[in-house]
């Protein structure tokens, strides 16, 4: 998307159109002391909740609490605007964000922008929606491996873990859209007396940000998008995608590793690399490693990781 609003994105937030209008004048955010976090650097964050409808075609119904977060800027006297984050996901927490970015985001910006962060609704210090799944079934969610009996075991376990869901948090889960965290984004705009956001979102938070644009484009100030999910392929095509992503991404992995052979002794050349993790990960799918703990790393749960790890080039030492 590059920071602008696709036609086909437009056309599918169309009929959400009489939901944009504001649900009701918000108060000041309240801020004060924020949750504890582990290692959290001190950057001055605060945080305050602020409540949202739960569903935005009953305004004065059901209300859900989303937490948010702020790190002041710098310089006050140049202060520009607010600046939402988001970290991707879906699920993705954001809580901690300002703390993190104040160490990272240029100090023009710092100088000129609170950074607003905000765990999305039914995410962390938010409301809360729980399916009741084991960890291992909470992983399997999200990207599922395959199963010991194959495709049908897969869809199987899928389908249950969903059933699960259905029954420990369906009145809560049909409210968990993108178009209902983009409404929660502008009731944070409100609630700090801002006519318009700015925002940095990664992964799906481009799709929020667009999501969001589409919706207010009026309160839409400067939007970065990076990484840029495709507003057509959400989310089957996105997802089947992932493993020809894997494939394409893999020789980066194996450059690297042949470049660094000395260190990591993994194949002198890509190509060697290559047979040596397919190797690998023929013997995991027929021998899993067994770890005193109880964890066990099998063929579908390595070629997971290898994913995870193929994001960043700063993850491959």
């Amino acid at each position: 998307m590059h920071g602008k609003v696709v036609p086909a994105l437009l056309l599918a937030v169309v009929s959400l159109a009489s939901f944009a209008a504001p649900a009701g004048a918000q108060t000041a955010l309240q801020f004060g002391a924020c949750p504890p976090s582990n290692g959290l650097p001190d950057a001055g964050q605060q945080c305050a909740t602020l409540q949202v409808p739960l569903d935005y075609a009953d305004p004065n119904g059901r209300k859900i609490t989303v937490a948010v977060s702020r790190v002041r800027a710098a310089n006050p006297g140049s202060r520009r605007g607010v600046l939402l984050l988001n970290p991707g996901g879906p699920g993705g927490p954001g809580l901690d964000l300002p703390a993190i970015f104040a160490a990272l985001i240029p100090r023009s910006v710092l100088d000129r922008y609170d950074l607003i962060g905000f765990d999305p609704r039914f995410v962390g210090a938010s409301t809360p929606v729980s399916c009741g799944l084991s960890d291992e079934e909470a992983f399997q969610a999200y990207v599922p491996l395959e199963q010991p009996g194959g495709f049908p075991a897969t869809t199987a376990l899928m389908r249950k873990i969903a059933g699960e869901c259905a029954s420990a948090a369906g009145d809560l889960l049909p409210f968990a859209t993108t178009a209902n965290t983009a409404r929660d984004m502008d009731q944070i705009r409100q609630a700090l007396g801002e006519a318009k956001i700015s925002y940095l979102g990664y992964s799906y938070g481009t799709y929020l940000g667009a999501v969001y644009a589409a919706l207010f484009p009026d309160r839409t100030d400067r939007f970065i998008l990076d990484s840029s999910v495709d507003p057509d392929w959400v989310w089957r095509q996105q997802f089947r995608a992932w493993g020809s992503g894997g494939t394409i991404r893999f020789p980066d992995f194996a450059g690297f590793a042949a470049a660094n052979n000395a260190t990591y002794h993994l194949g002198k050349t890509p190509t060697a690399v290559r047979s040596l993790y397919l190797r690998l990960l023929r013997r995991l799918q027929s021998h899993p490693l067994h770890f005193p703990s109880g964890f066990v790393v099998n063929g579908p749960l390595f070629q997971e990781i290898t994913f995870s790890e193929l994001y960043f080039d700063d993850s491959f030492p």
